[in-house]
């Protein structure tokens, strides 16, 4: 039995990734692995925002990180469960998400909550080559700019609340995402997403796994 690919799209909020995910899942038969949060909610049968909320001081924003880092973890040995059973499967959001959060909420009452990320995202990476998980596949990191997001959040059954469309805090988010992006040592490909439709970002990203 071959081993299944494993794909993780990321990019920040309105940019995407969920649809991304359901299209290949509904194309294309992919087992998906949700965001952190989503994960969270079917664990615990609550809503997200009841369990993980906006930080208001450091405290907050480092115990978010603790919790949000092993759901990464639990998230990559589910991908390579399902892969060592041979089924395709796509991770909605990455670790690089939570880091790129810790710098845009970095502030008065929130500082040193990036370096920590960063700690815990070296902390993550020792774990996972620890229990010898494999890396995925294929990064695909999905852009947006602040028109089409904001258009998007209008169109979500859960809108967003507003300091995550806050075009201050897309921008820090968006910097971070693309650094670690180019650093990774993995196959990777960024799509722009304002301008296309679903099928188009659907279309570009089965370009890209049709080529691993």
């Amino acid at each position: 039995m071959n081993r299944g690919k494993i794909i993780v799209v990321d990019g920040i909020s309105n940019s995407g990734k969920t649809t991304l995910c359901n299209n290949l899942a509904k194309q294309l038969d992919f087992k998906i692995v949700p965001e952190s949060i989503r994960y969270l909610e079917k664990r615990l049968h609550e809503k997200g925002d009841n369990i993980l909320y906006v930080p208001r001081n450091k405290q907050e924003e480092l115990r978010n990180q603790e919790v949000l880092f092993d759901l990464e973890f639990d998230k990559l040995f589910d991908a390579n469960y399902f892969a060592d059973q041979g089924k395709n499967v796509v991770i909605d959001k990455s670790p690089f998400s939570i880091v790129a959060t810790a710098f845009a909420f970095e502030s008065s009452n929130i500082s040193g909550t990036y370096n920590q990320s960063l700690k815990f995202l070296d902390a993550f990476m020792k774990k996972a080559k620890r229990y010898k998980l494999c890396s995925p596949d294929l990064l695909l990191l999905l852009k947006a700019n602040n028109s089409a997001s904001l258009k998007r959040n209008l169109e979500r059954n859960h809108q967003l609340l507003s300091v995550w469309t806050q075009e201050s805090t897309r921008i820090k988010q968006e910097k971070i995402l693309e650094e670690e992006f180019k650093r990774i040592n993995i196959k990777k490909s960024m799509i722009d997403t304002s301008k296309l439709s679903p099928r188009e970002v659907y279309d570009k990203a089965l370009e890209q796994i049709r080529s691993l």
